[in-house]
């Protein structure tokens, strides 16, 4: 039986989403693969009750996505970031057995923000149990180095894997994840951590926060009937 991919991505000016499109189309060709999917971040994540449902389907997972205003994921990547992150605060690795790489869009212009969301992706994937089979790849966009060298670096490098075929999952990872495949000058390790609120998780409610509302409800609905009725 061939790999089975999955190819995500998340796209605030469809960069990375026309990106994808064209890698998925060729890692297609690749002798050795079974099939290639490929999803906006935000449609799998509707797709999916729990992330374990990946390693169900795929055996590999490939990211590309950029970062949008203070290191936020594109609009339709974050509720794929928001499973990434809740799962791997849980600790629960549901993502054991899979194996992934991030291609991150970006421009060093924006230094404290710059691969934000790809490298949270990087690690959060990680974190979940996953292991990286090939260094995550940061291009920057109007750097040193062409867009189209950079990208085709990525490509060219993970299809050379999915062809000649995956390490087992149990084997070191191809890279530590604060160091990607060097394409520019700037840090590699830095990140600004969004919280499940900024990605528009819900946050259970506790006891105290549905008992008192109810409380205060009640207590008012029962002042008032007594005040109309049994007052008059």
């Amino acid at each position: 039986m061939g790999l089975r991919v999955v190819c995500v991505f998340g796209s605030q000016t469809q960069t990375c989403q026309r990106l994808m499109m064209k890698m998925s189309d060729h890692f297609r060709q690749i002798k050795g693969v079974q099939c290639v999917d490929l999803f906006e971040g935000n449609a799998l994540a509707h797709e999916l009750e729990d992330l374990a449902g990946l390693k169900e389907a795929y055996d590999a997972i490939i990211v590309c996505t950029s970062s949008f205003g203070d290191g936020e994921p594109p609009d339709n990547y974050s509720q794929f970031l928001l499973k990434l992150l809740q799962a791997a605060e849980d600790g629960m690795k549901p993502l054991a057995g899979m194996q992934h790489t991030v291609l991150g869009e970006g421009s060093s212009i924006y230094r404290e923000t710059f691969q934000n969301c790809p490298r949270l992706s990087d690690l959060y994937l990680e974190q979940c149990g996953s292991r990286r089979f090939f260094p995550r790849h940061e291009t920057d966009v109007g750097g040193e180095e062409g867009e189209a060298i950079s990208r085709n670096i990525f490509r060219d490098g993970v299809s050379a894997l999915l062809q000649s075929g995956l390490p087992s999952v149990s084997s070191p990872a191809a890279a530590e994840w604060a160091k990607p495949r060097s394409s520019h000058g700037e840090p590699t390790d830095q990140i600004k951590v969004k919280s499940a609120d900024e990605l528009g998780g819900e946050r259970q409610q506790t006891w105290a926060q549905i008992i008192v509302p109810f409380t205060v409800a009640v207590v008012a609905a029962s002042s008032f009937i007594y005040t109309q009725y049994v007052m008059e």
